[in-house]
């Protein structure tokens, strides 16, 4: 089952039911996708990687040399007189890899491998980037809420203060009651403050990580397309997570250089061509030589000083490293799929626990409210009651941001937490374009 078919419907259950005029998360992560500098500097590493392809290529391709010599001697001789002697000399060389070993068609496949080891990195960085914009979405839906649940606190506190002072100048309450809310109300001013200012800085790292500032972001709804169970997602994962495809893949690219060591110990066969042409300027008869010859050279490396024995042992010993590597990053994405799934369930259950609790702590507020009136309760019942009341709300507020980035983090850890399985209304980046353009590429010094 693709990924893809899988959250087929994801991007629509993202959207936003709210006013058209307000900011969804799909436009963050449009943005983002459009705009983040860490991103586009990813596509450009692929597109530099892509570059390793005709290098690599080029093993195969002959190399042609044109040579220039002019040098003047004097002759001086015991019979004839002296003179001077004018050489002009030009050759051009021709040299054609026919075999090495393997080392070749190795070097060939490592390329491969490199580029979409790249490709599986780009594929991670654009997941970072996504989940970035949808968590720092929900920060500024979150520390809105909150600098609005604030801001009516204080209202509330305010006019608690207004009535405890008519009170007090009328000889019903007392100066415990008018200390205890004008401390309360300095208490919900600093938090207000406190609130701005985590405010001010979520909607900074938003502009540094989606391009643009915050416009009036709206709560998204359900995430739809999640893996039913947490073993699904976990058999997803290990099929897409995009580092663990770039970590098997880094050992399959050491194991092409252990390829590549050995072909250099083995012979090598190259087809060879030279065409020399020499011109004199002297007085004897023979003024201007020329010779051609085209052949075929076979070296065999008998000894290298044992450098070539050591750097095979070394790509021996970096495969079994890679290898070693996988099976631990294997067992790091389980553990962040287990992980992304348990805090999914908490930050989900917390959110109806938080519901049932606000549900009570307003009832209870209101009785308290009715018991101060009569006089059953102090006044510091009553603020203890709103502060609780308040800080419900506040962590309700949190949790469910946290449900809503668990959600984007469960497809980040399954490899789905991209701009094509999100079905994001945007041109795509096109990995292979550049690739196709580039791979036969071996003329030319222009980039595009």
């Amino acid at each position: 089952m693709r990924i893809r078919a899988l959250l087929l419907s994801t991007a629509a259950m993202l959207a936003l039911t709210g006013p058209a005029s307000a900011e969804t998360i799909i436009d963050a992560l449009v943005s983002a996708y459009q705009n983040n500098a860490d991103l586009m500097a990813a596509r450009e590493e692929l597109r530099v990687t892509n570059e390793q392809r005709p290098q690599a290529l080029g093993g195969w391709m002959p190399t042609v040399t044109l040579r220039g010599n002019a040098d003047e001697a004097t002759i001086d001789q015991r019979i004839s007189p002296s003179y001077d002697r004018r050489t002009l000399s030009g050759a051009l060389e021709y040299n054609q890899t026919l075999y090495r070993g393997g080392a070749l068609s190795a070097t060939l496949d490592q390329a491969e491998n490199t580029i979409r080891r790249q490709r599986a990195l780009l594929t991670d960085t654009e997941q970072t980037v996504l989940l970035q914009a949808g968590s720092i979405f929900m920060d500024v839906i979150r520390d809105s809420r909150t600098l609005a649940l604030n801001r009516n606190n204080i209202a509330v506190l305010e006019e608690r203060r207004r009535t405890t002072r008519a009170l007090y100048d009328v000889g019903d309450a007392t100066q415990a009651d008018l200390s205890q809310a004008e401390a309360r109300l300095a208490q919900a001013r600093a938090q207000l403050i406190a609130a701005q200012g985590q405010l001010d800085a979520s909607r900074a790292t938003y502009a540094q990580i989606v391009g643009q500032p915050p416009e009036a972001p709206e709560m998204p709804g359900p995430v739809s397309g999640l893996p039913e169970t947490l073993e699904a997602a976990i058999d997803l994962a290990e099929r897409w997570n995009p580092v663990l495809r770039a970590s098997g893949l880094a050992e399959t690219i050491a194991r092409d250089q252990i390829r590549i060591r050995r072909g250099e110990m083995l012979p090598s066969v190259a087809l060879v061509g030279r065409v020399q042409e020499d011109s004199y300027d002297d007085p004897l008869p023979l003024d201007r030589q020329s010779q051609a010859s085209l052949g075929v050279q076979l070296t065999v490396p008998l000894y290298q000083s044992g450098a070539d024995h050591a750097r095979l042992r070394e790509a021996k010993k970096r495969a079994n490293q890679r290898q070693l590597e996988t099976v631990s990053q294997l067992r790091k994405v389980q553990e962040q799929v287990i992980r992304a799934w348990r805090d999914l369930q908490t930050a989900r259950a917390s959110v109806g626990a938080l519901d049932e609790q606000i549900a009570a702590a307003r009832l209870a507020l209101e009785s308290v409210r009715r018991e101060v009136e009569i006089g059953r309760r102090p006044l510091l019942d009553l603020l203890d009651a709103q502060q609780e009341l308040l800080d419900a709300e506040v962590n309700r507020t949190g949790r469910q941001r946290d449900v809503v980035v668990g959600e984007l983090t469960l497809l980040s850890t399954i490899g789905a937490l991209t701009a094509e399985s999100l079905a994001l209304p945007t041109d795509l980046y096109d990995p292979l374009a550049d690739y196709e353009a580039t791979k036969w590429r071996l003329f030319g010094t222009g980039i595009r």
